[in-house]
């Protein structure tokens, strides 16, 4: 009988305590639940930032090509304005040059 009773006692010792390893499991796997959830919601913004980057580094790029095809057009417009400088110079020795030779009756 006292046999019987202890091993009564050593039956609800053990299953006490696979009930709270039970419950520490699924508190366990709770955690893990919650913290797979963030882990998939901290992927997520990751991914949101990465794909603002990609945007931002097109934009500079972008941007760094147009400054480059403005630079480009700067130093087009700048010949042109040397060429025309250089165009208006010998107009005006030509201007200078034949009102010298009508001065002096020649043709």
């Amino acid at each position: 009988r006292h046999a019987n009773e202890a091993l009564m006692l050593a039956l609800h010792a053990l299953s006490a305590e696979l009930e709270l390893r039970d419950q520490r499991l699924a508190a366990s796997v709770c955690m893990n639940v919650d913290l797979t959830a963030q882990l998939a919601l901290s992927a997520d913004a990751l991914q949101a930032h990465t794909l603002a980057l990609h945007d931002k580094d097109g934009l500079v790029v972008s941007h760094h090509q147009s400054l480059h095809t403005a630079e480009r057009a700067i130093e087009a417009l700048e010949s042109q304005k040397e060429d025309l400088k250089r165009s208006l110079r010998q107009a005006q020795q030509s201007e200078i040059m034949e009102r010298a030779r009508e001065s002096k009756g020649l043709p």
